[in-house]
């Protein structure tokens, strides 16, 4: 179907570097805003209450991915906050289990667990899109400089 369609280098390489520089920046800016966060929020321990888990099936692969709803229950200044959703969760989590979190001290319904491996993984293949896509550009050139010898 696509044996005809002649896509420039030079598109794929603007392409490979655009998508690169997103997924660095998602990473920079993630880790910025947790650390904003988490710099002025205070620590607590909650208990792991729920987790609701939804699979949905990716259709150009048809696999199934499952997806997990955290909730946890904590005290602050003597008030019990009850299933409040977590924005992520870890694969050792389990019910009943007390983690660790951070929670926002002029509302204490805005809570992180303060884990910036996400972030980190996005800078990462961010990096990595771009290193490949120098040394697709190094190794274009080079070609171009030899057919022109």
């Amino acid at each position: 179907m696509f044996k005809n369609l002649h896509i420039p280098s030079k598109f794929i390489l603007i392409i490979l570097t655009l998508v690169s520089a997103a997924f660095i920046i998602v990473g920079i800016v993630g880790s910025v805003s947790t650390d904003n966060f988490t710099g002025k929020a205070e620590k607590t321990y909650a208990k792991v209450t729920d987790i609701d888990s939804q699979r949905d099936i990716i259709a150009t692969s048809k696999r199934h991915k499952t997806k997990y709803v955290v909730y946890v229950d904590f005290m602050v200044n003597g008030v019990t906050y009850s299933r409040v959703k977590l924005g992520t969760y870890n694969s050792p989590m389990g019910l009943g289990e007390h983690i660790e979190i951070y929670y926002d001290p002029d509302d204490p319904n805005r809570i992180s667990d303060g884990k910036k491996s996400s972030n980190y993984v996005s800078i990462c293949t961010g990096v990595i899109m771009f290193i490949v896509a120098i040394f697709v550009f190094i190794k274009k050139r080079k070609e171009e400089t030899e057919d022109l010898e």
